[in-house]
């Protein structure tokens, strides 16, 4: 008797297969990540399957790619070194107003005078720095954003998606961040308290405050050159000082965007005091100046990390 034949749609090679288990799409076929002429994401050097996870249950595998690699922000991992860009270092100053670059400088521009305003008055001034310490660290995110993009090979500013990004990583990018700020600051304010005690024969420990200051600000600047392209490796303080003795001048332009900043306030609380309204075409100046000046430091690492290479202890 021949066997029946299963109805159609229903057996092996039916357009509506029911009897064999679905298999979970292996990583080489799902679609690559968002790329286009602005923006590139690459894997990581382990590949985008050493993201991926089995969950032991029905859905297969478990994405554990980050924010900035789902949506194509992610810093490109790079083998061997990149050459500088054409114009280098003059290019770095129209860094700025590439692309998008001017609708970013002026958005945060904006955004950052928006809260120097709301602490213009003397009532407010203390809410106003509180409301914007918070953005001021989302900024130096943005600028380590722009840098570690520089140093995968774009040369547009990236905008703000990744500093907005608070996930895990975010999170951990700013805490290190402080952490190290703590770090390298922490001699220059201890000779500031113990300074007339241990230092009684000098007259004025004014200039060796600064030096550290400075010092401290280029050390940090290798360390937010490691966070930027993923690179642990640039924060062992021998490597660190390998990088400060080959690329000193180099690290101190980099950090003139903090320095910026910071003068910036103290310029903004100035002109706020004097409690006219005439110095607010200033205000603005001074505040575009600092965004400006930041874009051209991050730009200045990022260029700098493209000479970063896993067979070298120091720049390529």
């Amino acid at each position: 008797m021949a066997a029946a034949k299963p109805p159609e749609g229903t057996g092996a090679g039916g357009p509506f297969e029911l009897d064999a288990p679905s298999s979970p799409k292996s990583v080489a076929d799902r679609p690559p990540l968002a790329s286009g002429s602005a923006q590139v994401a690459v894997p990581s050097a382990g590949g985008e399957s050493s993201r991926m996870r089995s969950s032991g249950g029905p859905e297969g595998l478990i994405d554990e790619r980050t924010f900035a690699e789902k949506h194509g922000q992610a810093v490109e991992r790079v083998a061997g070194v990149r050459d500088h860009p054409p114009g280098w270092p003059l290019e770095a100053l129209r860094y700025p107003v590439r692309g998008r670059g001017v609708a970013l400088l002026l958005g945060a521009t904006g955004a950052l005078f928006a809260l120097d305003l709301l602490g213009w008055p003397e009532s407010l001034r203390f809410l106003g720095w509180l409301l914007k310490l918070p953005v001021l660290l989302f900024v130096v995110r943005w600028q380590l954003d722009l840098a570690g993009m520089s140093a995968a090979g774009r040369d547009e500013p990236v905008g703000w998606m990744r500093a907005l990004a608070l996930d895990r990583q975010g999170l951990n990018v700013y805490v290190r961040l402080l952490l190290w700020f703590g770090v390298t600051m922490l001699p220059s304010r201890v000779l500031w308290l113990l300074g007339p005690r241990m230092f009684g024969f000098l007259p004025s420990t004014r200039a060796l405050e600064l030096v550290l200051l400075i010092l401290g600000s280029a050390w940090l600047a290798v360390i937010a050159l490691a966070i930027a392209v993923e690179e642990p490796r640039l924060k062992r303080p021998w490597v660190t000082l390998v990088w400060l003795v080959r690329r000193p001048f180099t690290f101190l332009v980099a950090s003139l965007g903090w320095w910026g900043l910071g003068v910036t306030e103290v310029a903004l609380s100035a002109l706020a005091g004097s409690g006219e309204g005439s110095t607010l075409p200033a205000g603005v100046v001074l505040r575009a100046a600092s965004v400006y000046v930041l874009m051209v430091s991050g730009r200045v690492l990022g260029v700098l990390g493209r000479r970063v290479d896993a067979e070298r202890t120091g720049p390529a």
